[in-house]
């Protein structure tokens, strides 16, 4: 069966990582492919045009596949992309981590024949299946308590516990590993414990702050965007504060509950709007290098949260960092 031109899958994210390469195995079994993955919160709709109308100097086949399609702002700057006359042997795969909001996107890529698939989050039973397929296809045998225990820690997030079980596997070698051994090994991907943190970094406990991160057990990769996140919700919360907004009309303004714009504004107190700037500034400087794979994220949330939390006044253009760039990094 012929491979549809686009395709657009949302929902959880181990199924749309099985989705992408699903496809990506029916274009490449015409002759090699190249990948070529941007990401929505850095995307440029006229860069994006010419890459897809243009030929490649590397390979006949290309697929494009945009990560965080829900990222741009506004999101109809996706709609002419679908009408473009791609070249021959070109494809789009659009990705995000949730269809709301996206109905509009989804409608039209439909109307286009491409192909839309939601993943909703497994749960129960269901989870439970698609753990022990993960399990049969890596060859790996588990017991129960401890698949439900990786379960609990991953959070429900396949992907997570897809990755947990490789490096047990492969710390094992043809081993076996005790019940104690893969507690201490594995990780919690609990997202909620990454909150006493971000707290710490709002109310600008330097020593609190390095102390939670030392205790956290979250995947870098993850930290560092919800980092990020929080200094641009206080740059933009401190912003209208000094405009003279009320915490109602910040709420609105901002698209948040208003018990968490009162949250908020009590933390950019030990911030001025200068040092905000500055630390987002470094942040988006850190973010591109992390997808660019010059820094660590591990080493990106340590850097940044000493700078922001210190006297860092300016977004000075010569940040000192320097850091083993990463050694892989998937598309």
């Amino acid at each position: 069966m012929t491979e549809p031109k686009i395709a657009f899958f949302y929902g959880d994210a181990y199924h749309c990582e099985q989705a992408i390469a699903g496809r990506e195995a029916a274009i490449t079994a015409g002759g090699p492919t190249e990948r070529i993955t941007r990401f929505g919160d850095e995307f440029d709709i006229k860069a994006f045009s010419i890459e897809l109308s243009s030929g490649s100097l590397f390979s006949v086949r290309r697929h494009f596949i945009l990560r965080h399609a829900e990222a741009v702002k506004p999101v109809k700057l996706l709609y002419p992309l679908l009408d473009l006359p791609l070249s021959p042997e070109t494809y789009i795969t659009l990705v995000a981590p949730d269809g709301k909001g996206l109905e509009t996107l989804i409608k039209k890529v439909r109307e286009r024949k491409g192909k839309v698939q939601g993943f909703p989050r497994p749960r129960g039973r269901s989870l439970e299946r698609s753990a022990a397929a993960i399990l049969e296809s890596l060859g790996v045998k588990l017991p129960p308590t401890v698949v439900t225990e990786l379960l609990e820690r991953a959070g429900g997030d396949l992907l997570f516990f897809q990755e947990e079980v490789r490096k047990l596997a492969t710390y094992a070698g043809t081993g076996k590993l005790t019940e104690e051994e893969i507690s201490i090994l594995s990780y919690s991907g609990g997202e909620e414990s990454i909150y006493p943190f971000l707290d710490l970094v709002g109310a600008r406990d330097l020593r609190g702050a390095l102390a939670a991160l030392a205790r956290l057990h979250v995947d870098p990769s993850r930290l560092f965007p919800a980092l990020l996140h929080q200094l641009t919700r206080l740059t933009e919360v401190r912003i209208l504060k000094d405009g003279g907004l009320r915490p109602d009309k910040i709420a609105s303004e901002l698209g948040m509950p208003e018990w968490l714009s009162r949250r908020l504004l009590v933390q950019v107190k030990n911030y001025s709007q200068q040092e905000l700037a500055a630390a987002l500034s470094l942040g988006i400087k850190l973010d591109r290098a992390v997808k660019r794979g010059g820094i660590r994220p591990a080493d990106a949330v340590f850097l940044l949260v000493l700078e922001a939390m210190s006297s860092l006044r300016s977004p000075a253009p010569g940040c000192s960092w320097q850091t083993q760039p990463s050694r892989s990094r998937g598309g």
